[in-house]
């Protein structure tokens, strides 16, 4: 049931050829922030949108109350007619730690703690429980599988190449 609610979601189809796309040319590029993570999908959303013109991609967009930064949500997908949210969307992104010193000082590891991962996954429960939005979904990319021994086992995750893990939490 939940499932066909993905699959009956539009924007979240196109989400998910994008997160496909970028899944396929990963190697491609080389990420040095989330940052860098969350403008390729935008960057790929917009590309999408830009054909058919029915949906929209944000940045930082503020759905819930509270500080700018604290209470953004990374990426939005907003339906330009009804202006309601379809995808809300959180990312983590963490390096790989054998890049240390090679592109990317050694004092900047971990990027990423736990702790930040779980409030992802706590906003997204909060947009939700607060019908701000129709799916919201929070993606960990583990370059180097990290922290892959701490995913838990109810959660959705991906093993890609060379230790890239992918965690995702997608509430409906």
């Amino acid at each position: 049931m939940e499932e066909n609610k993905l699959i009956e979601n539009k924007a979240y189809r196109i989400f998910e050829e994008v997160f496909n796309k970028f899944k396929e040319n990963y190697r491609e590029n080389f990420f040095y922030t989330e940052r860098d993570v969350v403008w390729t999908i935008q960057k790929g959303l917009k590309e999408k949108f830009e054909e058919g013109g029915e949906y929209e991609v944000f940045n930082d967009y503020p759905l819930l109350e509270g500080g700018r930064r604290a209470k953004s949500t990374d990426l939005v997908i907003r339906n330009k007619k009804t202006k309601e949210i379809e995808v809300a969307i959180e990312f983590k992104y963490e390096p790989n730690h054998n890049r240390k010193e090679i592109d990317i000082p050694k004092k900047k590891f971990n990027v990423v703690s736990w702790n930040g991962v779980t409030k992802d996954k706590e906003k997204i429960n909060e947009l939700k429980k607060g019908d701000k939005c129709k799916i919201a979904i929070a993606i960990f990319i583990d370059e180097g599988g990290h922290f892959s021994k701490k995913f838990p086992e109810n959660n959705k995750y991906e093993f890609w190449e060379n230790k890239l893990s992918i965690l995702w939490n997608i509430q409906i």
